[in-house]
This record gives structure tokens, sequence and C-alpha cells, in this order.
């Protein structure tokens, strides 16, 4: 009987890691959702999609970013840094998780030549065209 349970309790947690490492954060909303749950837009920067696709490039699932003073840092998973727009040092501000399947997602629906990742004010929004994506997982506290 023991052995039996305990091979329940090893299912039932692999079966939990396996969500937990599946987990997608961010959600695609309009532009006019975004403005009336996080209000207007604070700062912006302007990332050519070009530059966006060697970015996701780098990362398996996962991207992080930071809209800090007006220079933009995007790391993936395991906290490396993938692109930074300036020189100075950033001081410990909150990223903000992205899943790589959702970003790709939002590329898939629209033909610009840019993104906008912008901070609002609580918030921050990766905007293509018409399209937002917002609910994603603070970091820290939790960072992947």
């Amino acid at each position: 009987m023991k052995k039996y349970f305990f091979l329940l309790a090893i299912v039932l947690l692999f079966q939990s890691t396996q969500n937990l490492l599946a987990q997608t954060y961010g959600k695609i909303i309009s532009k006019e959702e975004a403005d009336s749950l996080f209000g207007e837009v604070l700062g912006s920067k302007l990332v050519s999609v070009s530059d966006f696709m060697l970015i996701l490039e780098k990362s398996n699932s996962y991207l992080m970013f930071l809209l800090e003073d007006g220079e933009l840092v995007i790391k993936k998973e395991g906290q490396e840094i993938v692109y930074k727009s300036g020189t100075n040092e950033l001081s410990g501000g909150i990223f903000h998780v992205f899943s790589k399947s959702i970003i790709m997602e939002l590329l898939s629906r629209g033909q610009s030549e840019f993104i906008v990742i912008e901070r609002r004010e609580k918030v921050l929004c990766i905007s293509y065209e018409n399209h937002i994506l917002e609910f994603g997982m603070e970091c820290p506290p939790n960072c992947i």
C-alpha cells in the first residue's frame, strides 16, 4: 500500500512541476481596453520588429522587460541580458515577464515595422499596432 501511495505522490509531483513549467505569462488586449485599465502611457521605447525577432531568438520560453528612465533592458531566462538600450546602470527595478509564445502571437497580428515598449502607471505593456500585451508576471518576486 505504501508503495502505491509513494508512486501516486511522485506522479502528482511530476504533474504539478510540468504545469508550473508550462505557465504562460501575458494576455493580448485592445489598445482601448489597455487605456481604460491602465491609464495613459508615461514613457515608451520603439524597437524595430527585425531587432525584436533577433532578441526573441535568444530566448527559449520567456523574456523579461524593464523600462526605466528611458532605457530598455530585456533579459531571457536565467537573468541574462539580451538587449540594453543605454549605458547607465539601472537600480533594481521591477522586470515584467512575458511568454515568448504570447509575444509571437502578438507579432502575428500586424504588419508594422516597430513595436513599442510602454510604461504606464503600474504596468509595462508591449504595444503592436492596436494590440497590447499585458498581464505579465513581475520579477521580483517571481523570476525565471
